[in-house]
């Protein structure tokens, strides 16, 4: 039944043939391999004569004398695992049109990430018409999670799509020795990246650079002065189109592959604040650098070439 099945054979056809001193009974059976189940079978009981003689190669004395018993009877054959000869030669493996899943690494076209670490965000110089001239320049740390998604388009070339969440960042800027202003930011960032990967065994190594786009959700801003009193506002805010350049390093684990993602990313220009007064420039061009940790899983194989 196995070579049965490594054939493509749907109907295996099994039987022999027992010598009972005046005759010879033969028995044939049909057996269909996917379920072992018998089709059909057959039992003829044959009288010898010259032409049977001649056909299974034992002497012929004539009709009054019994045939010799045959030298080397055929040992019937069990209806559930049937005697097939084997073939002089192996088989060939078939051919397959896609990569075994025990060697699919680096061989998918598709691939899902989930990543999160920190940031650190340097700040350009706070704009002097909305802060005055002593304001200091802030630096901020916060944190950041993304989801990600890439095509693999040829062996070492991918196009991969992100969406980042960034946590709500706090940052001050002194605006002289009288007041502070803290400002608290929330937005998601889509960036859009071509990444160079190279996989060698069970590890990974790639480059990627591409822009991003901001979409901004708003911006809390309070100021104090040195007698704690506080003031809230609330503003909109435009971010402009920016560039990530970074790399990643990861090493196959489980059904994916843990990777460690550190990147450097800038604005093309200046954050603005508007409001029923027009718009105004925040600060110069912002800059950060960020380092996290992920996990990506791929599927899709890519056909042979």
């Amino acid at each position: 039944l196995a070579i049965g099945r490594r054939l493509g054979a749907q109907t295996i056809i099994s039987g022999g043939i027992t010598y009972l001193g005046s005759f010879y009974r033969l028995r044939v059976q049909a057996i269909e391999v996917e379920t072992a189940r018998i089709q059909g079978n057959q039992t003829v009981n044959i009288q010898p004569n010259a032409m049977l003689a001649a056909l299974i190669g034992i002497p012929w004395t004539g009709p009054s004398e019994p045939v010799a018993p045959v030298q080397r009877p055929v040992t019937p054959v069990q209806p559930v695992e049937p005697d097939v000869a084997k073939p002089e030669k192996p088989m060939p493996a078939p051919v397959q049109t896609t990569r075994a899943p025990a060697d699919a690494f680096g061989t998918n076209r598709f691939y899902l990430g989930l990543r999160g670490g920190f940031s650190t965000r340097f700040y350009g110089e706070p704009n002097p018409e909305l802060w005055g001239e002593d304001a200091s320049v802030p630096v901020s740390f916060a944190g950041d999670i993304a989801v990600q998604m890439s095509l693999q388009i040829v062996d070492f070339l991918a196009l991969q799509a992100e969406a980042v969440y960034f946590v709500p960042d706090t940052y001050e800027i002194e605006i002289n020795d009288y007041y502070t202003a803290t400002l608290k930011y929330y937005a998601l960032m889509l960036p859009v990246l071509a990444k160079f990967t190279f996989r060698p065994g069970r590890f990974l190594f790639a480059g990627f650079g591409g822009v991003y786009f901001t979409i901004p959700f708003g911006m809390d801003i309070h100021a104090e002065n040195r007698y704690g009193r506080q003031k809230g506002y609330w503003y909109g805010y435009t971010v402009p189109i920016g560039f990530i350049a970074g790399g990643n390093i990861g090493v196959r684990l489980g059904p994916g592959t843990l990777f460690l993602d550190i990147r450097f990313a800038g604005d093309f220009g200046d954050t603005k604040v508007y409001g029923d007064w027009g718009s105004r420039a925040l600060y110069n061009t912002r800059m950060l650098v960020s380092c996290s940790l992920g996990y990506e899983f791929g599927f899709g194989g890519i056909k042979r070439r």
